[in-house]
């Protein structure tokens, strides 16, 4: 977990929500690596993070799941592409995990003695 994170999400998250209280290192971490979760950054040509969104994917009994959580661009940079650029890049690994998973399962027959 770099200072450059920790920094923007100091930075960004009291813009999505004045209630959220702030992360610190071992917050974000945990988020950035809980086994369901990919945290996507924007950054500007000069290289600054300007946005975040955390993409959720989990299985369920009829498929894998995607939600788009924590949507944030900074206010210097809105209305640049960084907002639709983060959700591009979240709906198509979402799109890629879901052909993987379907690959990996194989239905099986349901026995009556159950």
């Amino acid at each position: 977990m770099t200072d450059e994170l920790v920094d923007a999400f100091g930075r960004l998250l009291p813009q999505l929500s004045r209630s959220a209280p702030p992360l610190d290192r071992d917050a974000l971490a945990g988020i950035a690596t809980f086994p369901a979760n990919t945290v996507l950054v924007a950054r500007s040509p000069a290289g600054l993070i300007t946005g975040t969104l955390t993409l959720v994917m989990f299985p369920t009994p009829t498929g894998v799941r995607a939600w788009i959580e924590d949507v944030v661009v900074d206010e210097s940079a809105r209305g640049q592409g960084a907002g639709v650029a983060l959700t591009l890049e979240a709906l198509r690994l979402a799109q890629e995990l879901q052909e993987l998973e379907r690959g990996r399962y194989t239905a099986l027959p349901v026995s009556s003695n159950l």
